[in-house]
């Protein structure tokens, strides 16, 4: 599977090889978080999304998701992450 990313560029990634089956109900009943993120994007009809670069592996099972279910692929754009240790002076 492949996309291509407004900030990273061109993505691909093997779901079958590399993540395998994966949840979308558990067991107490819930959806989980990935159906459950592709049917509200949807139903609010999103078309952009720009999150960090931690979320990217999880769009692949999102966009395999909407394919299954014909539903629009936003646009994705995955930035990097920094984590700041330092605390301010007081």
């Amino acid at each position: 599977m492949q996309f291509n990313d407004l900030i990273q560029g061109k993505q691909s990634q093997n779901l079958d090889k590399e993540v395998g089956d994966f949840i979308v109900k558990r067991k107490d009943g819930l959806y989980a978080y990935q159906l459950a993120v592709v049917i509200d994007d949807a139903f609010q009809e999103i078309t952009h999304i720009i999150r960090g670069i931690d979320l990217l592996d999880s769009t692949y099972r999102q966009i395999y998701l909407q394919g299954l279910l014909a539903l629009p692929q936003p646009v994705y754009g995955h930035i990097p992450v920094i984590i700041n240790s330092s605390r301010p002076e007081t």
